[in-house]
């Protein structure tokens, strides 16, 4: 597998982008930015990982179709043993909603259907059944106050209804106490991060990153702070998702990113209680753009665009 890591981390690095910000913080951050670390290809997860990560950003379906077959027999090999335990679970249902995305480049719709969908049902429902209590839907036994395990539980919406929300309240205090030290899983970082903006605590986020200043925070600063992020049902770029996660402690934002469909910048910066931000998208792109503190999203065809919010 070391030539199709060799290909791939060549093909994601082919990506290049400049961020600078109000914040000499995030911009040290920034600047050691790499779509992926060298060192983490032979980690447990990154056979599935690695190549939809290279797909979703390049939309090289080569590296794909590669590696299609062995990426698929290892999910499926892992139906029997389920993981082994919760967290090689949630490693294998990562995995199968990952090939779940790339499944239409290769499998076509009904090889697609046919293995996957029903996979990633029996997973789930397997993962309630076996790791969460009948009587409340929480994590049962050691899980349950295992800030890792709850962070996957929410990520992978393992919980549901009023668990979920006890759920949020618990991780969010585990996290305010701990930081990012949540126990090893592979790209923890990105997933913890990932997940508190998932659950609206985008403030508690940009509070690790600031304070702890890791490398590995960086991928968040493209996706949250500029906004930035290549969407998987339309490799390279061809659509961008543009939802911005804006910070006071930022104070401002230009970020530009090269990628296969053209350059996708995205600057702003606060003006009292205004928030102005100027985004372009590729000419032969497409956008969807969520503004701070909305669920609604809208489509934006190729250009630059401005945009003027109070924001508190």
């Amino acid at each position: 597998m070391s030539s199709l890591f060799a290909s791939v981390l060549a093909a994601t690095f082919a990506l290049s982008g400049k961020m600078e910000t109000g914040s000499a913080v995030a911009n040290e951050i920034a600047a050691s930015m790499k779509w992926l670390d060298g060192t983490e290809v032979t980690c447990s997860g990154a056979m599935v990982t690695v190549p939809h990560i290279a797909w979703s950003e390049t939309g090289d379906a080569s590296i794909v179709r590669r590696v299609w077959t062995n990426m698929l027999e290892s999910v499926e090999a892992r139906a029997e043993t389920k993981g082994g335990d919760f967290f090689g679970l949630c490693q294998w249902l990562l995995d199968i909603r990952r090939l779940r995305e790339m499944g239409p480049v290769v499998a076509g719709r009904w090889g697609f259907y046919k293995t996957l969908v029903p996979l990633n049902v029996s997973a789930t429902d397997y993962a309630r059944k076996t790791y969460l209590s009948p009587d409340d839907g929480m994590l049962a036994g050691k899980l349950r106050k295992d800030p890792c395990a709850m962070m996957l539980a929410l990520y992978l919406r393992l919980v549901r209804g009023e668990a979920l929300e006890r759920t949020k309240k618990e991780f969010f205090r585990s996290v305010e106490a701990k930081g990012s030290r949540i126990g090893p899983f592979f790209r923890s970082d990105e997933i913890l991060l990932e997940t508190l903006s998932q659950f609206g605590r985008e403030d508690l986020a940009w509070s690790i990153v600031l304070r702890e200043r890791k490398p590995q925070f960086a991928a968040w600063l493209w996706k949250s702070a500029a906004g930035i992020a290549a969407d998987p049902s339309r490799a390279a770029f061809r659509n961008v998702i543009l939802a911005p996660k804006p910070d006071r402690r930022l104070k401002s934002m230009n970020a530009e990113l090269k990628t296969p469909a053209g350059v996708v910048k995205s600057v702003w910066r606060y003006e009292g209680a205004k928030w102005i931000w100027e985004f372009t998208v590729p000419t032969s792109s497409t956008a969807s753009v969520t503004l701070p503190k909305s669920r609604t999203t809208r489509q934006y065809d190729g250009g630059t665009h401005r945009i003027e919010l109070d924001l508190p």
